[in-house]
C-alpha cells in the first residue's frame, strides 16, 4: 500500500519487524508471564529513547488521577529537546507513584524491567502523523517476550496489530481521558484474559528466528 500509493514503486518488497533477537531471552518467557500481578496497582512501564513530550505528560496525568492504582516506572534516557533529562527527573521525584531509574542495558536489563511491569505503554507521538503513526514499537514485542501485554493509542500500527492479535489493550483519543478511564476499570479477570492470550501464541511473534535469516535469502 504504502510503496504503491506514495512511492509508485511495484518491485519486491520485504516487511521485517522489529523483534527480538533470538538468544537466552527467548527461554525466560514461560517464567516471567507466570509471575505476572492481577491487582492494583497497575505497573506500568515506559521504556527506551523516551520520546514525545506527550507520553509524558499522559502518563503523569494518569499517575495523578489514580495514586492508589496506577505506578509508572520509567527506564531509559530523555531523546527530545521537550523533554530535558532534569525535567524528567523532577517530576518523578516529586509524584511518589512515579519512578524513574535511568538508563539500562539492553538486552542484559529487559528480564528485570518488564519482570515487575504489569502493563507496557506502547505509544509514541514523537513525529505524530507519520512514523509514530506507523511504526511498532520495540516494547510491543519485548513486552511479549516477558508476558507483559502492551496499551496503545487505538488509530496507530501499533494499536491496530495489538487489536488484531488480542495481545493487548487499546485505547482511543482523548488519551488523556481514556487512559484513566482504562485503568481506574481494569480488574484482575480483564487482565488475566489478555496475559493468557499473550502466554498462548508462538514466540515467534516476538522473537527474531527466522526473519532475517529470509530477508538475507532474498537478498542473495
Amino acid at each position: 500500500f504504502y510503496f504503491e500509493r506514495v512511492q509508485h514503486y511495484r518491485g519486491p518488497w520485504f516487511l521485517l519487524e522489529n523483534k527480538v533477537s533470538p538468544g537466552p531471552l527467548s527461554e525466560y518467557r514461560a517464567d516471567y508471564a507466570s509471575t505476572k500481578r492481577d491487582v492494583p496497582p497497575w505497573i506500568v512501564g515506559w521504556f527506551g529513547v523516551l520520546r514525545g513530550r506527550r507520553s509524558l505528560d499522559i502518563l503523569t496525568g494518569l499517575a495523578e488521577a489514580l495514586p492508589d492504582r496506577v505506578q509508572i516506572y520509567i527506564r531509559g534516557y530523555a531523546g527530545d529537546p521537550a523533554i530535558p533529562q532534569e525535567t524528567l527527573e523532577r517530576i518523578c521525584a516529586t509524584r511518589e507513584n512515579m519512578i524513574y531509574e535511568g538508563p539500562y542495558s539492553n538486552p542484559a536489563d529487559l528480564p528485570t524491567i518488564y519482570g515487575r511491569t504489569d502493563i507496557a505503554w506502547a505509544s509514541d507521538f514523537l513525529d505524530a502523523g507519520a512514523n509514530s503513526t506507523w511504526c511498532l514499537t520495540n516494547r510491543l514485542y519485548e513486552g511479549g517476550v516477558f508476558g507483559t501485554p502492551a496499551v496503545a493509542l487505538d488509530d496507530s500500527a501499533t494499536g491496530r496489530w495489538i487489536r488484531e492479535k488480542g495481545l493487548g489493550f487499546t485505547v482511543k483519543e482523548p488519551l488523556e481521558e481514556s487512559i484513566v478511564a482504562f485503568f481506574r476499570e481494569l480488574d484482575a479477570e480483564t487482565y488475566r484474559v489478555k496475559q493468557r492470550q499473550l502466554e498462548s501464541v508462538a514466540p515467534s511473534v516476538f522473537i527474531d528466528f527466522d526473519d532475517t535469516a529470509a530477508l538475507l535469502a532474498e537478498m542473495g
